[in-house]
C-alpha cells in the first residue's frame, strides 16, 4: 500500500491496472493481427498510449513497442504519468529517468543478494528514439525537474555529464590520498604560523580566516578517508571554499544527451571507458594501473544516454555487445506521446506533492540494507519470472544484448519495493520489474534492428512457427517440441495469447475426436501487409 504523508492512501497503480488483453474470439478462426500496439485503455476510460491526448488531439501513431500497464506500478509510475501529463514526453522514458536517479541517490546501502553478489540500485539506461519524434530530452527534463525539487543537493552535486574517459571518471570520484591530507595539513600549519607572526590586526585576521578554512578542509578530508573505508558518505555539500562535493560521496548520475559521442570516445585505441562502465554497473572498485594509479573505492555510478537506433547501429561493434557493455544497459524505446504546440510547465502544487513524496522515499530508502522477498514473491520468481528471464537459447545478437535480464529484474523490483515503503519485495514489484525488462528487450530489438517480441519464450514459439511453414504446430507440439514439456498450462496460455497479437500469427480450431485442436500458424503475407501499413504511417 502506498501511504501519503497524512496517512491516506495515494492513488496508485490500480487506476491503470486491468488493461484488457486481446483475447481470442469464440470463433474457430483467429486471424493474424498486428503486434501489441492497438489501443490499450485503462479503467475509467483513461488511455496511456492511445486515444485523445491532453491537447484534445489523437495521440501520434507509435511505430515501436508499447509498455504494459504494470510498468507504471506504484508511486514512481504515478510520478512519471503525472509529470508527462501535459508534455509530449513518453511516460516510460520519464519513468526510466526517475528509477535511475532514485537508484543512484539511494547509494550503496539497499541491495538484493543473488548468490554471494550484492546487486544495488545501479541502473544504466539507454534511451532510444528518433531524432524528430523521440522526445528523449523532454523525458529527461520532466524527470529531472522533479528530482531537483525533491533532492536539490544531489541534483546539483551528483548529476553531471561530459563522460570522456575511464581515467576521467575514476579521477572524479577518486579516494582521498594520504598525500592530499598531508598537503592540506602543511598549508594549515603554515597559515597558523603566519597568523601568530603577523604584527597588524588586518593581516592577522586574513591568516586566521585562511587557517580556519584549511582546518575545515583538513577535517573533511580526514572524515572522507574514514567514510570511504566504510563505503558511506555524508548527505551534504563539502563545507569548504568552492563548495565542492564531499569527497566521500561516490554517487554520480552521468546524463549524456549525445551517447554517440561517448561511443566514439570508447572506440579510441587504448580507451578504458567501456571497461570502467562495466565495473560501475558491477559495483566493484575502480582502478587503473597507470602513472597516477588513482583508485575509487565503493563507487555508485549510473549512466543515462540518449541515442537514435540508426546512430547506434552505425557505431556499435561486435565487442560492445559480446563483451558485456550493453547487456548492462536497460534499453528504453521512446516516442512522442502527444502533440502539444505549447506545453505547459507542470502544476506547482503537483510538483511539490510529488517532490515531497520522492524525498520521503529517499529518506526511507537510503538507510536500508538487504531487501529480501516474501514467500509468495520467491515462488513467483522461481516458477515463472526467472525461467522467463533466461533467454531464448538461440544465441542471437539480441540474446547477447539482454543476458542480464534476471539481475536487472531483481534490481528494479527492489526499487519498486523501496518506492512502496515495503520491507521486502512483493509479487507486485516483481511483476512490475518483469514488465519493464520485457519492454527493454523489445526496445533492444528496435535499437539493434532485430525481430523480437520482447519475451524470450514468445520468441521461441514465433521462431518455431516461422520454421514450420504452412503446416504450423498444434498446442501439444509447441509444448513438446519448443519447450520440451517444461512449460505449465497457465504460462503457455499467456504466451499463446500474446502470440496472437504479433503480426502474421493466427490460430485455427480443427475438429477432432473430442474437443477441437488449437492449431497455430504463421502467415508471412499478413505480416508483410501489416509492416507495409506501418511504413505508410498507419496500422491495420
Amino acid at each position: 500500500m502506498n501511504l501519503s504523508e497524512d496517512g491516506g492512501q495515494i492513488p496508485g497503480p490500480q487506476a491503470f491496472d486491468g488493461l484488457p488483453n486481446l483475447k481470442p474470439a469464440p470463433d474457430s478462426y483467429i486471424p493474424p493481427i498486428g503486434r501489441g500496439r492497438a489501443p490499450r485503455k485503462a479503467k475509467g476510460g483513461l488511455s496511456l498510449y492511445s486515444g485523445i491526448g491532453a491537447a484534445g488531439k489523437q495521440r501520434p501513431f507509435r511505430p515501436g513497442p508499447v509498455p504494459e500497464d504494470p510498468v507504471f506500478t506504484g508511486p514512481l509510475g504515478r510520478m512519471a504519468l503525472d509529470m508527462s501529463r501535459d508534455s509530449e514526453a513518453d511516460p516510460v522514458g520519464t519513468l526510466a529517468h526517475l528509477i535511475a536517479a532514485l537508484g543512484c541517490a539511494l547509494g550503496r546501502g539497499p541491495h538484493v543478494l543473488i548468490g554471494n553478489q550484492e546487486h544495488r540500485g545501479i541502473i544504466h539506461v539507454l534511451i532510444a528514439g528518433a531524432t524528430a519524434d523521440g522526445r528523449k530530452g523532454t523525458c529527461a527534463s520532466d524527470a529531472l525537474t522533479l528530482v531537483r525539487r525533491a533532492l536539490p543537493t544531489f541534483a546539483q552535486n551528483n548529476i553531471t555529464s561530459g563522460l570522456s574517459s575511464g581515467e576521467g571518471l575514476i579521477e572524479s570520484i577518486a579516494d582521498v590520498t594520504t598525500e592530499q591530507v598531508e598537503e592540506v595539513r602543511e598549508k594549515w600549519m603554515k597559515a597558523k604560523s603566519k597568523s601568530e607572526e603577523a604584527s597588524k590586526d588586518t593581516v592577522r585576521d586574513q591568516w586566521d580566516f585562511a587557517a580556519q578554512d584549511l582546518e575545515n578542509q583538513l577535517k573533511t578530508l580526514e572524515a572522507a578517508v574514514q567514510a570511504a573505508s566504510q563505503g558511506r558518505w555524508e548527505d551534504n555539500a563539502w563545507a569548504s571554499a568552492g563548495g565542492k562535493v564531499d569527497p566521500s560521496d561516490k554517487r554520480r548520475l552521468l546524463r549524456e544527451s549525445e551517447w554517440g559521442v561517448t561511443m566514439r570516445r570508447a572506440h579510441r585505441q587504448g580507451s578504458s571507458l567501456s571497461g570502467v562502465l562495466r565495473q560501475c554497473w558491477d559495483g566493484s572498485d575502480l582502478a587503473l594501473l597507470n602513472r597516477s594509479a588513482r583508485k575509487a573505492s565503493f563507487p555508485h555510478v549510473a549512466v543515462i544516454g540518449d541515442i537514435t537506433p540508426k546512430e547506434f547501429r552505425d557505431l556499435v561493434s561486435n565487442s560492445d555487445v559480446s563483451g558485456g557493455t550493453y547487456n548492462r544497459f536497460l534499453t528504453i524505446y521512446v516516442h512522442r506521446n502527444d502533440e502539444i504546440a505549447l506545453p505547459r510547465p507542470v502544476d506547482p502544487a503537483l510538483l511539490d506533492e510529488h517532490g515531497r513524496r520522492l524525498r520521503d522515499i529517499y529518506d526511507h530508502g537510503r538507510f536500508l540494507d538487504e531487501l529480501g522477498m516474501t514467500p509468495e514473491a520467491r515462488s513467483e520468481w522461481k516458477d515463472l519470472i526467472y525461467p522467463a528471464c533466461n533467454g531464448s537459447g538461440s544465441n542471437t545478437s539480441l540474446d547477447d544484448f539482454v543476458t542480464r535480464t534476471a539481475p536487472y529484474c531483481m534490481r528494479l523490483a527492489m526499487l519498486y519495493a523501496i518506492a512502496d515503503h515495503a520491507d521486502a519485495i512483493h509479487v507486485v514489484h516483481l511483476k512490475a520489474a518483469h514488465a519493464l525488462v520485457r519492454y527493454a528487450r523489445a526496445s533492444a530489438a528496435v535499437l539493434i534492428g532485430a525481430a523480437s517480441s520482447g519475451d524470450a519464450r514468445l520468441d521461441k514459439v514465433m521462431g518455431a512457427l516461422m520454421n514450420a511453414g504452412t503446416a504450423g504446430m498444434s498446442r501439444k507440439e509447441i509444448t513438446v517440441k519448443v519447450f520440451k514439456g517444461h512449460c505449465s498450462g497457465g504460462v503457455l496460455d499467456d504466451v499463446l495469447e500474446r502470440l496472437l497479437q504479433q503480426p502474421g500469427f493466427g490460430m485455427v480450431k480443427q475438429p477432432g475426436r473430442g474437443r477441437p485442436t488449437q492449431h497455430y500458424f504463421y502467415d508471412a503475407d499478413a505480416a508483410q501487409a501489416f509492416e507495409a501499413a506501418e511504413d505508410d504511417g498507419g496500422g491495420l
